[in-house]
C-alpha cells in the first residue's frame, strides 16, 4: 500500500509562492547562462598545457553547483541548497586562488595531489599492502560488509599506471618534489598547500582577501553540512508556548540564499573573465548592464528582510 506524504510536513503541490521561487531561479540560471558562454570562449582558444585545464575544470564545476542550487531554490528545497551553497564557495575561493598568481604550478599541483591521493586509496583497496590489511579487518567488523568478500578490482592497476606515469612526466617533476618537500613538513595538505600555500581552506580565505567571506558565508553555510546542526531555524516556539517543526521544502530563506549565491556567482564571473579573457570585456559589460537592476533589486528585497 502506498501511503501519501502528509501535506503539512510535505507540501509538494505548487503554492502560492511558486512564481516567486521561479524567478528567483530564473535570475540564477540568468548569470550561470553568461558563464556558459565564459566557458565556451576560454574552451575555444584550444591552449595547449594541463596547467590551462584546471582552472576550466573549476569553473565548469561552480557553474554545475549553481545550477543544482538554482533547481533546488525552484523546487523550495531551500535547506539543501544551503549546502550546495556552501560546496559552491569552497570550489569558488579555490578557483581565486588559482587565478591569483603562480597559476601553472598550483594547478599541476592539483593534479599531482589528486595523483597521490589516488594511489592511497589504490594501495588501500589492495590488501597484500599494509593499508590493505587494515582496511580488510576493518571490513571484518563492519556491519554491512562483514559478510561481503571484496576483491581488489583489475582495472585498479591501469589506474595505479596512470597516476604513476603522470607523476614522472617533465612537467610534473619539479611539482612532484614539491610534494614530496610538503609532506615533510605536514602529512595533512592539500593541492593548495604546495609552494608554501595555506594550511588550511581558513588560511586560504585570507591568503585571496577574502577572510570576512569565509567567516560569514563559508562558516554560516557549513553547519548544513554537518549532522550536529539539524534543529537550527528548524524547530519553533508557537504562541502558546507549544513547539512546531518547520516543514520540509519551505520557501524560508529563499531570498538571502538566492542572493548569497548571485554574489558569489558574479565574484567568479568577473575573475574568469578579468584573468582569463580580458578581451571579452566588453561582452561582460552588456551582460551586466542588462542584469543588474533585477540583481540589485533582490539584494535590496533581502536586506529589507533582514532588518
Amino acid at each position: 500500500m502506498k501511503y501519501p506524504a502528509i501535506e503539512s510536513i510535505l507540501p509538494r503541490l505548487e503554492n502560492h509562492k511558486a512564481e516567486s521561487l521561479n524567478n528567483l531561479s530564473i535570475l540564477i540560471d540568468n548569470a550561470i547562462d553568461f558563464g556558459t558562454n565564459l566557458l565556451k570562449w576560454e574552451l575555444e582558444k584550444g591552449q595547449k598545457g594541463d596547467e590551462h585545464i584546471v582552472p576550466i575544470l573549476f569553473f565548469r564545476n561552480i557553474l554545475s553547483i549553481a545550477d543544482a542550487i538554482s533547481i533546488l531554490i525552484k523546487n523550495s528545497s531551500i535547506d539543501n541548497s544551503k549546502s550546495l551553497v556552501r560546496v559552491l564557495i569552497e570550489s569558488i575561493f579555490s578557483l581565486e586562488y588559482l587565478l591569483q598568481e603562480n597559476t601553472k604550478n598550483r594547478s599541476l599541483a592539483y593534479f599531482v595531489w589528486n595523483a597521490h591521493k589516488d594511489l592511497k586509496f589504490i594501495e588501500q583497496i589492495d590488501f597484500a599492502t599494509e593499508r590493505g590489511k587494515q582496511l580488510k579487518s576493518n571490513i571484518a567488523k563492519d556491519k554491512f560488509t562483514k559478510d561481503f568478500e571484496i576483491k581488489y578490482p583489475p582495472e585498479f592497476d591501469e589506474g595505479k599506471k596512470n597516476a604513476e606515469e603522470l607523476l614522472k612526466l617533465p612537467n610534473y617533476v619539479s611539482v612532484e618534489v614539491e610534494y614530496q618537500r610538503t609532506i615533510l613538513k605536514t602529512k595533512k595538505l592539500n593541492w593548495f598547500t604546495l609552494f608554501d600555500g595555506p594550511q588550511d581552506f581558513e588560511q586560504l580565505s585570507a591568503k585571496i582577501n577574502l577572510n570576512s567571506f569565509y567567516q560569514l558565508h563559508y562558516r554560516y553555510y557549513s553547519k548544513n553540512i554537518h549532522s550536529t546542526s539539524v534543529h537550527k531555524g528548524v524547530l519553533l516556539t508557537n504562541e502558546d508556548g507549544s513547539g512546531s517543526i518547520i516543514q520540509i521544502r519551505s520557501w524560508k530563506d529563499s531570498i538571502s540564499t538566492s542572493v548569497d549565491t548571485l554574489n558569489f556567482l558574479l565574484l567568479t564571473l568577473m575573475t574568469f573573465q578579468r584573468t582569463l579573457l580580458p578581451e571579452k570585456n566588453d561582452d561582460f559589460m552588456k551582460w551586466y548592464l542588462a542584469f543588474r537592476n533585477e540583481y540589485l533589486n533582490l539584494v535590496e528585497i533581502s536586506k529589507n528582510q533582514n532588518k
